[in-house]
């Protein structure tokens, strides 16, 4: 029978209870007469039994589910019931009691009958928060965690006490019902599908706590937090950090501290390491936190709030500590101090100096990429030996050839971005890019031959009609001007007169060409003035580079501005004198580059190309060479596959397009869905902040504040490919799409940041050389003039440069 209320603790032995307890597979304390572990902490209490604080105090032992102190391990001495009384204000034979009945322990030493206890399990989750709210009241706070999926999987609720504390209560998902405990271990953290979607190298914030997350999160940041405060970092699961660039927010207090070491330790093992950064709020109370700094800041604008946050991130040291030496971390103002990094790191642990030049690109979102194309890009890239990065940029500007001028993007009301792009990736020779370039080409050059095909009749007609007309014309010309003043005159030049309107109404058609190579500026207008308005260039050479220089100009000038307008679709207008005037409305042309990096470089010293904004215009690439790694015996792309690939572009390239009287064409305009919108303006916002004097792309601002309408146009073109199954193309881009553009806009600025490095590294290449110099030499102690000796006389006179 179950044990009574009257004198039971004088019947109950210890062990009999302890043998019960022993045999749950449930925790006793959160279900025993209602004690659940935001009750156990011992936060702010000693222990009964030593008077041990509460960094010393355990939530439970996992075997027998009992509060335990570390120090004096009271456990053993029979004391963690009499913890549980002493914490719930009750004698310790009303909790034998409690704890007796609850487990149906039999009376004098008796046998216990063990049996799990019951946990209540609800139909709903708002069924299990109600619960909740019997004895505590409203709901003051609620925060949501997700799964992988983005299914609801767990929930943190606050309660605010009339006596001005906060309690904390959890809900979590079990099979297809909720039960009132803590999720499972181990837990996820707060926003995991929004961290999974973002590319390496991203930032995200860690708070300690949903509330100052959600309040980094109003900022346009990205950040997060793990499930159950400030004690449970290890029992959550940090993967999805891995690689990125965490930037920790402590508390202002012991706790805040000790949860950002854990923090720390944890991220360290994870591969790739992330870049891990703390950074401790200034002007904040004791236990305040994000929330606090920017209540305290009125003031400020959102804007300025996020950039004083990324500017304190963007300078804070990067922690690199020594694996074995995590557990003595410490942190504080005097982090950059000698003293602070001698007790990070023991003797002979500091690591080898980064290379000058260096750079850590972000890795290509393989699967951003359209399903559709997807697979014969990896076999291509698998037969090539080439990074996955060098066909797929190739084939965003190839699909830009075959979509320019057939759709649009409009981001916002007003705002059009054409989907052209320009595309400029550089590798090292012997890496096979010729052949990728030709195989992402060969779609494009097949439809041109089958066009040329069914339209060479027609133009070989049109083209002997208009050599008639035209000669007739000159006949008549000549006639005319040997006959006097007098009807016959007059009747011949009105022959003439009609001869002029048959040839202007009916042009010679030129030869489908939507792709061009060696090409001089001029004659590159031309051809696509005689192609609608629009053009490309897919080519593994840099040639054309040269001929925007001025190679073929007898005075050797730049001329830029066809390219310059055909990336934006701005108007061009040629007037020359012998030859016919040329008028595009909305010129569009897409390039698509693979040179060496000797190119690149050569970029920076045309100054006409950044100070005009061409170098602006491009998406770079910078993919990892696999020479010295290839297999020599790669397996050859599917033949089904390729057929696959050839059928999408085909069926691109043949999207019909709407022209008016003139026969200019009339794009069609694709928006965004409300989704796709939200994350384009956080996108911009992210962006713009970058743009600051103190952000990632203040060097670079040209390009960067190019990046958003780029990110745009990428989708555009993804989701006319995503669509073209299902026919009519859907005019509305989806928030899924846009999350891939921004992924593909993410690695085009890490490998943008790296291309403009190289592009003008002259400063970079003086400090190696001084470096290398002073390895050679082995020198210890030296002057500027002992470098600018042992250098050979190479560098600049060393008065025009400083050692640090």
């Amino acid at each position: 029978m179950k044990a009574t209320a009257n004198g039971l603790a004088q019947q109950i032995t210890f062990d009999s209870v302890r043998a019960a307890a022993a045999g749950c597979e449930l925790d006793i304390l959160e279900n025993v007469a209602g004690i659940d572990r935001a009750l156990l902490d011992g936060r702010g209490h000693p222990c009964p039994k030593c008077g041990e604080g509460h960094d010393r105090f355990s939530l439970l032992d996992r075997e027998l589910g009992a509060v335990i102190c570390r120090k004096c391990f009271c456990k053993k001495n029979g004391d963690y019931f009499a913890a549980i009384a002493w914490m719930r204000g009750v004698e310790l034979a009303e909790s034998l009691r409690l704890v007796a009945e609850y487990l149906d322990v039999g009376v004098n030493g008796a046998t216990p009958k063990t049996k799990t206890p019951a946990v209540a399990v609800f139909d709903t989750v708002d069924a299990a928060i109600k619960s909740w709210t019997h004895n505590l009241g409203p709901v003051a706070g609620r925060w949501d965690y997700h799964d992988a999926d983005g299914e609801l999987v767990a929930i943190a609720l606050r309660f605010n006490q009339l006596d001005g504390t906060k309690e904390f209560r959890p809900v979590s998902r079990i099979g297809s019902g909720w039960v009132k405990k803590a999720p499972i271990e181990p837990r996820l953290l707060y926003r995991l599908p929004e961290l999974l979607a973002l590319p390496m190298g991203s930032r995200v914030y860690v708070c300690e706590g949903e509330q100052a997350t959600d309040a980094v999160r109003s900022l346009g940041l990205v950040a997060t937090t793990s499930y159950g405060g400030s004690q449970a970092a290890k029992k959550t699961d940090w993967t999805p950090l891995a690689g990125k660039d965490v930037v920790i927010l402590p508390d202002h207090d012991e706790a805040g501290r000790k949860y950002a070491q854990d923090v720390v330790e944890l991220l360290a093992e994870l591969n790739p390491r992330p870049t891990i950064r703390i950074v401790e709020l200034p002007d904040i109370p004791d236990g305040g936190d994000a929330v606090e700094y920017i209540e305290s800041r009125d003031a400020l604008t959102f804007d300025e709030l996020r950039e004083n946050f990324e500017y304190m991130a963007n300078a804070a040291t990067p922690i690199a500590v020594a694996q074995e030496r995590l557990k003595s971390f410490g942190f504080g103002n005097s982090l950059d101090s000698l003293d602070s990094l001698d007790s990070l790191y023991a003797l002979g642990d500091w690591p080898e100096p980064i290379p000058l030049g260096t750079d850590r690109r972000a890795e290509f979102p393989i699967e951003a990429i359209p399903r559709q194309v997807q697979e014969y890009l990896s076999q291509l890239s698998e037969f090539c030996q080439t990074p996955f990065d060098l066909a797929a940029g190739m084939w965003l500007a190839a699909t830009g050839v075959a979509l320019q001028k057939k759709f649009v993007v409009e981001p916002s009301r007003g705002w059009i971005e054409p989907v052209n792009l320009y595309v400029l990736a550089g590798m090292d020779p012997a890496n096979r890019k010729s052949a990728v370039v030709a195989a992402i080409a060969r779609p494009i050059r097949l439809f041109e031959e089958t066009q040329a095909e069914l339209l060479g009749p027609t133009i070989r007609a049109a083209r002997s009609a208009h050599e008639i007309r035209t000669k007739q014309r000159q006949r008549l010309v000549d006639e005319a001007a040997k006959t006097p003043m007098g009807s016959d005159r007059d009747a011949k030049l009105h022959e003439v007169q009609q001869l002029d309107e048959e040839i202007a109404a009916n042009p010679v058609p030129a030869e489908p060409r939507l792709l061009a190579d060696d090409i001089t500026p001029e004659h590159l207008a031309t051809r696509m003035a005689q192609n609608n308005g629009r053009l490309g260039v897919l080519t593994a050479e840099g040639d054309l580079f040269d001929i925007m220089s001025g190679r073929y100009s007898s005075k050797g000038q730049a001329n830029l501005g066809i390219f310059l307008r055909a990336h934006c679709g701005d108007e061009v207008r040629v007037d020359r004198g012998n030859r016919p005037n040329e008028f595009m409305k909305s010129p569009a042309l897409s390039l698509g580059f693979c040179v060496q990096p000797e190119v690149q470089r050569g970029l920076m010293q045309q100054k006409l190309f950044r100070g005009r904004g061409l170098l602006g215009r491009f998406l770079y690439q910078l993919p990892e060479s696999l020479l010295g790694r290839r297999k020599t015996s790669p397996a050859e792309v599917n033949p089904l596959t390729e057929a696959g690939y050839l059928a999408v572009m085909r069926t691109l390239l043949d999207l019909p397009v709407r022209q008016n009287d003139n026969g200019e064409f009339i794009p069609e305009v694709l928006s965004l869905d409300r989704e796709a919108d939200h994350q384009f303006r956080a996108f911009r916002d992210e962006i713009e902040v970058s743009l600051g004097e103190f952000g990632t792309f203040a060097t670079i601002k040209d390009w960067a504040g190019k990046l958003p309408g780029a990110v745009a146009r990428i989708a555009g073109l993804m989701h006319v490919v995503e669509c073209i199954e299902r026919q009519p193309i859907v005019t509305v881009i989806s928030g899924g799409t846009m999350q891939n553009a921004i992924r593909l806009g993410h690695y085009f600025a890490s490998h943008a940041t790296a291309a403009f490095q190289i592009m003008g590294r002259d400063s970079v290449a003086l400090a190696e050389h001084i470096l290398h110099t002073i390895q050679r030499h082995d020198m210890r102690v030296f002057s500027k003039s002992d470098v600018h000796q042992k250098s050979g006389g190479e560098l600049m006179h060393p008065t025009n440069w400083t050692i640090r």
